[in-house]
């Protein structure tokens, strides 16, 4: 097995990638450009919202319900840098239009698009970002 096939590439996971329905089909139409939550700037600022995060359990842990929030947030400020095919009455939707909104539970759907979008750039090899440089 060479080491290429299981190390995760770093510059896809820090500065992004673009993720269409062939790599998730759950986008449909839509391809997002975005970050994987394993890199050191998504995880020091999900870090930072967890310590300052005061819906805890009895054993002073997180709520579920709290880290589902966190997630959304940093999603929504650092992992979503682009996204092209989705509208709102026709009129193109942005990466800056959906911040501000992704937190709410009326969006968890498109939330749970993007979890699945960011977490297959977080799968990236270096063998997988080989092959696609070469296409």
């Amino acid at each position: 097995m060479d080491i290429k096939s299981i190390r995760k590439n770093m510059a896809a996971v820090d500065g992004g990638a673009w993720v269409s329905k062939a790599q998730a089909k759950v986008l449909g139409d839509m391809r997002v450009k975005v970050r994987g939550m394993g890199g050191e700037v998504a995880r020091d600022l999900y870090a930072e919202k967890c310590r300052k995060e005061t819906d805890l359990t009895p054993g002073g842990d997180i709520t579920a319900r709290a880290s589902t929030r966190i997630m959304r947030q940093v999603i929504a400020e650092h992992c979503l840098m682009e996204i092209e095919g989705l509208t709102d009455g026709g009129k193109p939707v942005t990466a800056e239009d959906l911040r501000p909104v992704l937190a709410s539970p009326a969006y968890e759907p498109l939330c749970d698009m993007l979890v699945v979008a960011v977490a297959y750039v977080d799968g990236i090899t270096d063998e997988k970002a080989a092959v696609v440089e070469k296409n």
